[in-house]
């Protein structure tokens, strides 16, 4: 399976929530196969990339996973409260 594939299984048994960004210089695995292994929330890229665009990546990344976490909490009060 390699690295890629057994780093995203042991994040996914830690946070099946958490997104994931691979960054690499070898194409040794397809986007699909690196989604199927973690289920979900993964990007990949490839080198040559500018810096720029892995601090987007990272940034929407951070930025989508406190929301789904803000909107659980959310749903959560709301539940308590129904």
């Amino acid at each position: 399976m390699g690295w890629t594939g057994n780093t995203a299984i042991e994040i996914r048994k830690n946070d099946g929530k958490a997104e994931i960004i691979f960054v690499t210089a070898f194409r040794d695995h397809t986007i699909e196969d690196i989604i199927v292994k973690a289920v979900r929330n993964v990007s990949y890229h490839c080198k040559p990339y500018a810096p720029e665009e892995i601090i987007l990546l990272a940034t929407k990344a951070v930025t989508d996973y406190s929301k789904l976490r803000n909107l659980e909490q959310l749903i959560e009060v709301f539940l308590l409260s129904a």
